[in-house]
């Protein structure tokens, strides 16, 4: 009796083992980094998120794009490249993504953001959007729609030539807007070459009917 007793206990020991060393490795796989996944496994996840993004790709409202006009016209009236602006079409989810506690958390160093604004940010972050040259107004060019449009990473990289033809590359967040739609708040990056930029969170304000950066703040530059 004591000898299949100690059985019983070693079976269920072991079965125990075995679910624990399971769990453990399906933990990893989970977690591993992706340029540790072999070149199929990248490649599924990619067509995965490729999927998703099409199939929850949204248009902006006429307000987004007039937000987003206003930031770069008045950026554009104090910049170095007379020809214009470049613009990255696809409204990255993951600018600044290591902050959305501190959005929340810290309003005496984001004073204007409130918590809603920060909220509101937060869950438009989530959905997916393509900003269109007919968004913004000349000369700030738009580029890689159709990358965004079919769900591509990036466009391909400019050369110097045509990097210095259009000067920097801004990219931007979705829009979070508080409850009056007077308030709103988004992450940005600014390339203009290797080393070469900085980002941020910027706010606007609606002041007699027109768009106004009235904060801004800097998160990384290289």
């Amino acid at each position: 009796m004591r000898l299949r007793l100690q059985w019983v206990l070693a079976a269920i020991s072991l079965i125990l083992f075995a679910s624990g060393y399971l769990l453990m490795m399906m933990a990893s796989q989970e977690s591993a980094p992706f340029d540790e996944l072999s070149r199929e496994e990248q490649e599924q996840i990619r067509q995965e998120q490729t999927a998703d993004w099409i199939r929850n790709l949204v248009e902006l409202s006429d307000e987004e794009k007039t937000i987003y006009d206003a930031i770069l016209n008045q950026w554009a009236e104090i910049s170095d490249y007379p020809r214009g602006r470049m613009v990255s079409s696809k409204l990255s989810s993951g600018l600044l993504q290591y902050m959305d506690g501190e959005l929340l958390n810290d309003p005496v160093e984001y004073e204007t953001v409130s918590e809603e604004m920060a909220r509101s940010y937060l869950e438009a972050r989530k959905i997916p959007a393509c900003l269109s040259q007919a968004d913004v107004t000349p000369p700030i060019v738009v580029r890689g729609e159709d990358y965004c449009r079919t769900g591509n990473n990036k466009p391909p990289r400019l050369d110097l030539e045509e990097r210095q033809k259009t000067g920097p590359v801004h990219d931007f967040s979705r829009i979070g807007f508080n409850s009056d739609h007077d308030q709103v708040v988004l992450a940005y990056g600014y390339g203009c070459g290797p080393l070469c930029g900085f980002g941020g969170i910027v706010t606007l304000s609606k002041v007699t009917g027109e768009w106004v950066v009235n904060g801004a703040y800097m998160e990384w530059i290289s």
